[in-house]
């Protein structure tokens, strides 16, 4: 695999584990917004761990499922952050951040310590790279559709005045 490929791949990696962790933040079926994510995270790990011995399909399993949760996801993640901006005082909300913490915790710990293993194989997997890298062009052109839109929309919602 040439250098820039390799690079290519690591930053796909990078990337999956930002998702993650924006999922540890942002989904879930819980009654508060940090269950729901330690929900979905469990998901997500339980679909890696499945899949040790068969990461092209564990890869497949992954991204299916975030494009299943992606809007519990984001709707999560803004109740999390509405939850936490409703505290008027400042010991509360450290004491409600606290508490998300405890609840993420485990949850957080279990996805990395299977995540680490389960992205090595997909990297020393070739048909699982090819996998990964089919899914990672298709976020990239998603994102180059979105900053389409927003320079066709010339920045209008942030544009500073």
């Amino acid at each position: 695999m040439s250098k820039s490929r390799r690079k290519r791949h690591r930053w796909g990696l990078v990337l999956l584990l930002g998702l993650a962790a924006l999922l540890i933040y942002a989904t879930g079926r819980g009654c508060t917004p940090e269950s729901a994510i330690a929900a979905h995270l469990g998901q997500l790990t339980d679909r890696m761990k499945t899949n040790l011995e068969t990461p092209a399909q564990g890869v497949t399993a992954y991204f299916d499922y975030l494009q299943q949760a992606l809007p519990e996801l984001l709707e999560q993640t803004g109740e999390l952050v509405v939850t936490l901006d409703r505290i008027e005082d400042e010991t509360e909300r450290n004491a409600r951040a606290d508490e998300m913490v405890a609840v993420l915790r485990e949850p957080v710990q279990r996805y990395a310590g299977v995540a680490e293993e389960f992205w090595q194989r997909v990297a020393d997997d070739e048909r699982a790279r090819e996998v990964l890298g089919q899914r990672l062009q298709r976020l990239e052109r998603l994102g180059e559709i979105f900053q389409r839109i927003g320079a066709a929309l010339g920045g209008g919602l942030f544009r500073q005045r």
